[in-house]
């Protein structure tokens, strides 16, 4: 696997310390087994591969790529970065020892196998690289060529200039509807580092080509056994990698071992967001996090409120899953009204069978209101009540379009209102959860809490707002009935710490203690 002449290399990082500590472990077991891929060190050494092989395929996936698609893609660069891992270390393995049997020192085993992790991790993985970057954007294309079906041609390019290969030179201009048979096996990349193109034309501008004569000329392009696992369509058969790639060929055991350590990493990538409307944003709330949602008051250019709202619960089902008992619904302050106006309505028609709908609809709204609503200065809420309907939850306020709620986080962080870092959708919502961590723990009345908020009380009001933010300890609003100082120091060290890189003193201890006490309950049951 050649670079391309005078190709400029990527910038890809691969971490050394990574493979020294598999070698140490190959070294300490004396031999390579499939089975081997599952301890930490062999699964790091795969996921540093990986890490650099979904870097290249999130260049090309866009909101609008299939979820499908994307999780295919990525699972196949797992597996692909799992077979290399046992193939990588099949072949250091055999210098483990010297040509009479007997074991090297660790110091001479170290440094005799730096060619072998140079050819694997360095110059191999440029040039896996560059196939990846290459064939997920082919992939990428021809899911939305398939969108119009033969109502344009499909036209081979190259890339038009003197690296161009002689053989793929031949295929230049080739002009075919995609359902012609010359696009199962020649969609670009036809070869390593091959910068080959395909582009949709309009059928009148162009002739059509022979296609038996192309499929010729793409058999002789790619007559070399070496170049014959090139004869795939990536975005057919949804894989970055030619399906008879040799690092493919391996005991049956060790493909058992990857698929399922690549259903254990890649499993989370079904929960991408990928709505294109509100509506189906709704939709993607209901089946893949299990809540009720109402999405009521946002419009399209508020999908991407919606997606950080998405994504932070998401990450937190994930990470926390009893938290899903506590959280019912998700959406918008005016959804969770209406939702909750209709479950009234219900109830007072049993209730008051003799009143007009007109009325009983009147009473359920203004009780629904009064309920749910929030005040046009919140930005969200977290709900513990009416649990009997399977509204306890979170909800956005939708008064906030992007614009006004960009503004107003940034006249918030001005002076010190919420913490460093939180000026995001995604940072609201972590304090919402941070809510629900609280309740879910019982945080604020714990006294491990207590030894980190009783201290920054002492040290009064000023020095919260300059350690965390005002919002934390706000003297203002001790008086109303849903403020409680030591839930709010929660949620907002939460939120700092899930988005300050740097978490300060405050959050880093409250962040940490909720993850301890998180462990420690999951351990108890």
């Amino acid at each position: 696997m050649k670079l391309a002449q005078g190709k400029e290399k990527p910038n890809i990082a691969f971490n050394p310390d990574v493979m020294r500590a598999v070698l140490r472990r190959l070294y300490n077991t004396g031999r390579v087994t499939p089975q081997m891929l599952t301890t930490p060190e062999c699964k790091a050494l795969i996921n540093e591969t990986y890490k650099v092989l979904n870097g290249a395929i999130g260049q090309s996936i866009t909101q609008e790529t299939p979820a499908e698609l994307t999780h295919a893609l990525r699972e196949n660069a797992f597996i692909f970065s799992g077979f290399k891992a046992y193939h990588n270390l099949r072949e250091i393995g055999l210098s483990l020892t010297e040509e009479d049997g007997t074991l090297k020192p660790f110091a001479k085993f170290a440094e005799d196998v730096k060619g072998i992790d140079a050819r694997y991790n360095q110059r191999y993985l440029y040039a896996e690289y560059n196939h990846a970057v290459h064939t997920s954007q082919m992939a990428v294309k021809w899911n939305d060529f398939t969108k119009d079906g033969d109502e344009y041609n499909l036209q081979y390019r190259t890339a038009g200039d003197e690296r161009v290969r002689s053989d793929h030179a031949r295929l230049d201009g080739v002009t075919l509807p995609p359902s012609d048979k010359f696009w199962n096996n020649y969609l670009p990349p036809n070869g390593w580092n091959c910068r080959c193109q395909v582009v949709q034309v309009l059928k009148d501008d162009y002739p059509v080509s022979d296609s038996d004569a192309a499929t010729q000329w793409g058999d002789e392009c790619t007559e070399d056994p070496k170049a014959q696992i090139f004869r795939y369509n990536a975005g057919k058969e949804m894989e970055i990698f030619p399906p008879r790639h040799p690092y493919f060929k391996a005991p049956a055991a060790v493909g058992k071992v990857v698929k399922k350590l690549a259903q254990e990493e890649i499993k989370d990538d079904a929960m991408t967001f990928v709505a294109k409307t509100v509506a189906e944003a709704e939709e993607q709330f209901r089946s893949k996090l299990g809540v009720k949602c109402d999405l009521r008051g946002f419009k399209k250019d508020g999908l991407t409120q919606v997606k950080d709202i998405f994504d932070c619960v998401a990450k937190h089902f994930k990470d926390f899953p009893e938290l899903k008992e506590k959280i019912k619904f998700v959406g918008s302050v005016k959804g969770r009204i209406k939702m909750l106006e209709d479950a009234l309505f219900d109830k007072y028609r049993k209730l008051y069978p003799g009143m007009l709908d007109e009325y009983v609809r009147k009473r359920a709204h203004k009780d629904a209101v009064k309920y749910a609503n929030c005040s046009k200065s919140t930005y969200a809420y977290s709900a513990p009540g009416q649990k009997d309907y399977g509204l306890n939850g979170l909800a956005f306020n939708t008064d906030y379009s992007p614009e006004k709620f960009r503004s107003a986080m940034e006249s918030d962080q001005k002076i010190k209102y919420h913490p460093i870092g939180c000026n995001t959708v995604k940072s609201i919502f972590d304090h919402e959860l941070g809510h629900k961590m609280d309740e879910m723990l019982s945080l604020y009345t714990d006294a491990d809490f207590k030894k980190i908020f009783d201290p920054a009380k002492a040290k009064g009001e000023q020095w919260i707002t300059d350690n965390l933010s005002h919002y934390a300890y706000d003297s203002r609003r001790f008086r109303q009935v849903n403020y409680t100082p030591e839930k709010e120091f929660i949620a907002e060290a939460w939120s700092e710490y899930l988005n300050n890189p740097q978490p300060r003193a405050i959050a880093k201890a409250v962040g940490e203690l909720i993850e301890k006490k998180y462990g420690e309950k999951k351990k108890t049951k």
